[in-house]
């Protein structure tokens, strides 16, 4: 549902609690990696024609992702603690709904004015602002403009932005909840992640 609850919430249980550092570490790239999955449906969803442009880069994250995760899992199995559940919330709840749809109108309201008076460029700086928090809405935007003819390599540049900056955030609250043992093995596997993007968009181009 959310990468970015998953990363607060499960660094701050490794502070609490410093044996659950490769489950919750695992658990955070497998979230993440999600997100970029999670992308692409919504797009896929919205505006088909514009899936085959962030399909090699999104697709190339998401595997990176789940095969840096699944290293670490496989490489400490083993040693793994037994830990307790943890505690989430009905994503399909009507607060949670409202918020998001207020949050949506915003960025859209965002996006488009900035494009409208700063250009393309403008459009991306929308992006990062709103892949600071999430990426959805930013997506959500980026497919309905490309539907009403905004360039597909601009779309898809603004939600590859968004995705990126997203990721470095959550690096970061790995860091700041997690400490610096956590923050490392997110890091290693969000920046293959990263990585991988680049050269699959590389490549495509």
């Amino acid at each position: 549902v959310s990468s970015t609850a998953v990363t607060v919430s499960l660094a701050g249980r490794v502070r609490e609690s410093p044996k659950t550092l490769t489950l919750a570490a695992v658990a955070i790239l497998m979230a993440s990696a999600t997100m970029f999955v999670r992308i692409l449906a919504i797009v896929g969803i919205i505006d088909l024609g514009l899936l085959p442009v962030l399909l090699w880069p999104l697709g190339a994250m998401a595997a990176s992702g789940y095969g840096v995760a699944l290293a670490f899992y496989l490489s400490s199995r083993h040693d793994l603690p037994e830990t307790q559940p943890v505690s989430h919330r009905n994503p399909f709840e009507l607060r949670a709904a409202l918020q998001f749809g207020l949050f949506y109108t915003a960025v859209l309201f965002a996006a488009k004015a900035a494009q409208t008076f700063l250009g393309d460029g403008g459009l991306y700086a929308a992006a990062v602002l709103a892949g600071v928090t999430e990426v959805d809405a930013i997506s959500l935007s980026m497919a309905r403009f490309h539907l009403d003819g905004l360039a597909a390599a601009t779309a898809a540049t603004a939600i590859t932005l968004a995705a990126v900056t997203n990721t470095a955030v959550k690096a970061g609250l790995a860091f700041w909840l997690g400490g610096a043992a956590l923050a490392t093995r997110v890091i290693v596997g969000l920046g293959a992640a990263l990585a991988a993007g680049w050269l699959a968009l590389m490549l495509a181009r």
